[in-house]
């Protein structure tokens, strides 16, 4: 048979993607798309460069668990605030959400009064752990009239930020629920099912970066086997999520962990 001719830029510039051609490929693909919440949480954590309570808000909604996550959240409320000992009432959820970055360790009181119901709500979808995360397969690339494997889509609300200098870290999340604009953020996913050469890799991945339109090297992520170089590459930028079959089998799925009461 005769050798197969580059077609697409990528292709031209030396990237022929001969795992495309094997099962073991597909395999590391459908595993990244069943488990794209639990990589993008592990790889971007709540509070941090890119997740926070309103990934889970959205994620929730989209479940179709919003409006009763709410209304536990308002019967709580109201039991709690009829408490006698108001501080200790709220001991465990400012612990909980102290983990989800809704609130400091120590949030005045009265303050947490004023929106508990609106903080609950936010527990409760952080904890029912559900992101709204919509997977493509082989998306083509127009800019280099190519493919790659995957494209993660995380749809959140671009909370509306304080205009008078306050430290969100040192507040409770409060305000209107759903206030901001829902967006989108995309990911780029490159699988491999070995690695033969980090240099090729990086080049490739350098590549994506500079024809897809992702923002920043972080929405770039490669998706293989373990390799003693992988840090290489997370330093060059990139994120880096090693395949691993037996990772996440005990994470759930459904609902999460929320604890009511």
């Amino acid at each position: 048979m005769a050798k197969r001719i580059a077609g697409t830029l990528l292709e031209k510039h030396g990237f022929a993607d001969q795992d495309l051609f094997e099962s073991k490929h597909d395999e590391i693909c459908a595993w990244a798309d069943d488990n794209a919440q639990a990589i993008l949480a592990d790889a971007f954590g709540i509070g941090g460069s890119a997740l926070n309570w309103t990934d889970y808000w959205v994620g929730a909604d989209k479940a179709g668990q919003l409006s009763g996550l709410c209304k536990l959240a308002q019967q709580e409320a109201w039991t709690t605030l009829g408490s006698d000992n108001l501080k200790e009432a709220m001991k465990r959820r400012i612990s909980e959400g102290v983990a989800y970055k809704l609130c400091p360790p120590n949030p005045s009181l009265e303050e947490l009064k004023k929106c508990y119901g609106a903080f609950l709500s936010r527990l409760f979808a952080c904890q029912l752990n559900k992101l709204a995360i919509e997977v493509e397969w082989e998306v083509p690339l127009p800019a280099f009239s190519g493919f790659i494997d995957l494209v993660l889509t995380r749809t959140h609300i671009q909370e509306q930020q304080p205009s008078n200098g306050v430290d969100r870290s040192a507040t409770v999340v409060a305000g209107p629920i759903g206030s901001g604009q829902r967006v989108t953020a995309k990911y780029y996913v490159e699988v491999k099912t070995r690695i033969e050469s980090i240099g090729s890799i990086l080049r490739e991945l350098q590549f994506y970066k500079a024809k897809s339109g992702a923002p920043s090297k972080k929405h770039v992520l490669l998706v293989c086997p373990a390799h003693p170089h992988l840090d290489r590459v997370r330093k060059q930028g990139f994120t880096v999520v090693v395949y691993d079959k037996e990772r996440y089998k005990s994470v759930k799925r459904q609902r999460g962990g929320i604890s009511v009461g």
